[in-house]
This record gives C-alpha cells, structure tokens and sequence, in this order.
C-alpha cells in the first residue's frame, strides 16, 4: 500500500459516523469495523527508486494540500499518482497545507522528470488529467506569487480563501489547473 499522505487534524470518516450516531442517540456495534493491522513504514526521500512488485516507484514531495503530502511516478505505466498533491483543484486553505512557494518548487521539479509520465491520477474532477495540469498548476502558483492570478473569493471549510482561476472567465492558460489558497 502506497500512502500518499495523513490528514492528522481530521477525523477519519469511521469517527465522524460514530460521532453523528452517538448524536442521535443510535448505538453501534464494533463487529462492523475491521481491527487495524500493524504495520511496517519505510520513509523514503524524494526521487528515491524503489520496486514494488516488478514496478518502478519514484516518490516525489508536493507540498500542497498538506505540508507533507507527496506523489509517485510509475514509469512504466507514463502515470503519476499525484493524488490530492496536483488536482483542479488543488486545495491549499488549511492549516496543515504547504505554502504557495512550497508547492511551486515542488511542481517545479516533478517537472523535471516530465518525460515520465502523461497523464496524472488525482481524486478530483475525471480522477485522471493530462500531464499538462502539473505546467497549469505551476502556472497559477506563478501569478498567485504575483499577485497577479484571480484571487476569486469564496469561503471554504468555513475559511475565507481564494480561487486563483475564476472559471467564469475564459484564460488562454492554466484551463485545467486551480489552487484555493
């Protein structure tokens, strides 16, 4: 199993059912969840080369949506795994994100490995985009940056944040990437 990152300030989604039956007054039985196994971690560092069963594994560091979230390229397959850490959008409003500086130079250089992979496995929009949202992402942290992106306003996760791409408006680059920052 491939662990891309831990949202520790978040409760898992057995606890927040738990929580609401216990709300509304409904009992539970512990025979429904499954026992948690132990498990071995290996920490790796960015670009490491491992093998898991036969496949190439390249772990990269993205500092975006958490602090420590990270991605992995599977050369064989032309696929990065990039999960939350690269999607549209890329949600960077917590308290537990990466800052924009972070992130640029994370995508910065998963950029460098670019001949890789082409096409990118992330849990929002299609679950799977083009190689081209790690260049749009990079894009917008650019003008977030400087100033320069649309700095849309909205409130998400009941914080005051900003969409650097207003999708209301047509832009000749960054179409399908977006940072809520």
């Amino acid at each position: 199993m491939l662990i891309t990152y831990l949202i520790c300030p978040m409760m898992s989604s057995a606890h927040m059912v738990i929580q609401i039956m216990r709300k509304q007054g409904l009992s539970f039985s512990t025979e429904h969840f499954i026992a948690q196994k132990e498990m071995n971690y290996h920490s790796y560092k960015d670009y490491d080369v491992f093998n898991l069963g036969g496949v190439t594994i390249i772990p990269t560091h993205l500092p975006g949506q958490t602090s420590g979230i990270i991605g992995f390229l599977i050369p064989e397959l032309r696929t990065a795994i990039l999960g939350a850490a690269c999607a549209n959008p890329t949600i960077m409003n917590q308290d537990s994100s990466g800052t924009v500086e972070s992130y640029r130079e994370g995508l910065f250089n998963l950029n460098q490995h670019r001949s890789e992979f082409n096409s990118v496995l992330t849990p929002h929009s299609n679950f799977g985009e083009p190689s081209l949202l790690v260049d749009h992402n990079l894009y917008w942290t650019e003008l977030i940056l400087l100033n320069k992106d649309d700095g849309f306003r909205i409130r998400l996760g009941g914080k005051e944040s900003f969409v650097s791409r207003n999708k209301r408006f047509f832009h000749q680059q960054g179409y399908s990437g977006n940072i809520i920052y």
